[in-house]
C-alpha cells in the first residue's frame, strides 16, 4: 500500500508546483466567505428565481452559485493566480471515460440491487415520481446537473485535486521527504476543512449540538471515501462519480432501502476489489523485475 501511495504522490501530486500558504489559506477562507454569502444572503432572496422558472428548474440557484465559486477560486485564484493547470488538478480529459464507466457501473448495480431487494421482500417496484411527472423530472434533473457541474465539480477539484495535493506536498517537505506520511496528514487536514465548510448549511437546516457534530463526522468520513477512491483509481472523475451518486442517486424505483447507504456498500466493495487487484498486479510486476 505504501508503494502505491508513493507512486500516486510521484505521479499525481508532484505534477503541481508547491503553492504559498497565502494561496492555500486564502482560497479556503474565500471559499468560506462566498459560501456564507450565498447561503444567507443570495439564496434567501431568490436572486436566481427567474432563471429557475424559465428553465423549469433545470438551471437552479445551486448550479449558478457553485459555478460562481469555481470561477472565482478555481479559475481566477488557482489557475490564473497560482498558475496551476487544470490537468494537474485532476481534470485530465483522457480520464473521463473511466470516470463515466464507474458512474454507469455503480448506477446499474445500485438499481439492480434495489430490484433484487424488492423481489426478496415481494414488493412491486414503484417508479420514482420524477420519472412520471414532467415538472418533477425537470427539477430532479436540475438538481443532478447542479451536482455534476456545480457542487461536486468544485468540491472534488478543490478539496481533492488542489487542497489535498498542496497539503501533502507541505507535510511531505515538513517531515523530510516522507510522502506516505504527507499524504495521510494532508488527507486528514483537507477532509477536516471539507467537513467544517459544511457547518453553515447544516446550521441553516436547523442542526445544532450533537446532531450537528454527527453530521459533520459523516461528511468527514465521506471526504475520506472520496480521497480513497481518488487514490486507488488515480482518477478524479471516479471520485466525482461516487460523490454525485451519494448526493443524488436518481434511481429508477422508489427505494425501500436507503439508496445512499446501498451506494456506499457497493462503492466500498468495488474499491476493495480494485485495491486487491492493483496490489496483486504490482506484486507480480515486482516479482518479474
Amino acid at each position: 500500500m505504501n508503494t502505491l501511495m508513493r507512486n500516486f504522490y510521484d505521479i499525481r501530486i508532484t505534477a503541481q508546483h508547491e503553492q504559498s500558504w497565502a494561496i492555500i489559506i486564502g482560497s479556503y477562507v474565500l471559499d468560506c466567505i462566498l459560501v456564507i454569502l450565498l447561503l444567507f444572503f443570495v439564496y434567501p432572496i431568490s436572486f436566481f428565481s427567474s432563471i429557475e422558472e424559465v428553465t423549469n428548474g433545470i438551471i437552479n440557484s445551486t448550479l449558478i452559485g457553485s459555478l460562481a465559486l469555481s470561477l472565482v477560486i478555481l479559475v481566477f485564484m488557482i489557475r490564473i493566480g497560482g498558475k496551476v493547470k487544470f490537468s494537474h488538478l485532476g481534470l485530465v480529459p483522457s480520464h473521463l471515460p473511466k470516470g463515466l464507466l464507474i458512474y454507469g457501473g455503480v448506477y446499474v448495480l445500485l438499481n439492480l440491487t434495489l430490484l433484487i431487494i424488492n423481489w426478496i421482500v415481494r414488493t412491486r417496484p414503484i417508479w420514482y415520481p420524477y420519472w412520471e411527472e414532467v415538472g418533477s423530472f425537470s427539477i430532479a434533473f436540475g438538481y443532478l446537473l447542479a451536482q455534476i457541474f456545480g457542487n461536486v465539480l468544485f468540491e472534488e477539484v478543490y478539496f481533492r485535486g488542489f487542497l489535498w495535493a498542496q497539503l501533502s506536498i507541505k507535510f511531505t517537505n515538513l517531515f523530510r521527504n516522507k510522502p506516505v506520511l504527507g499524504l495521510n496528514i494532508g488527507a486528514l487536514v483537507s477532509n477536516l476543512l471539507f467537513a467544517l465548510l459544511h457547518i453553515p448549511v447544516r446550521i441553516l437546516n436547523g442542526l445544532v449540538g450533537w446532531d450537528l457534530l454527527l453530521s459533520l463526522l459523516i461528511v468527514f468520513g465521506l471526504g475520506f471515501l472520496f480521497t480513497f477512491v481518488y487514490l486507488i483509481t488515480e482518477n478524479l472523475f471516479a471520485s466525482m462519480a461516487i460523490h454525485i451518486l451519494l448526493n443524488v442517486s436518481f434511481v429508477f424505483f422508489n427505494p425501500i432501502f436507503d439508496a445512499s447507504t446501498l451506494c456506499l456498500i457497493i462503492t466500498g466493495v468495488l474499491m476493495v476489489v480494485w485495491l486487491i487487484i492493483k496490489l496483486q498486479k504490482h506484486k507480480s510486476q515486482k516479482a518479474q523485475s
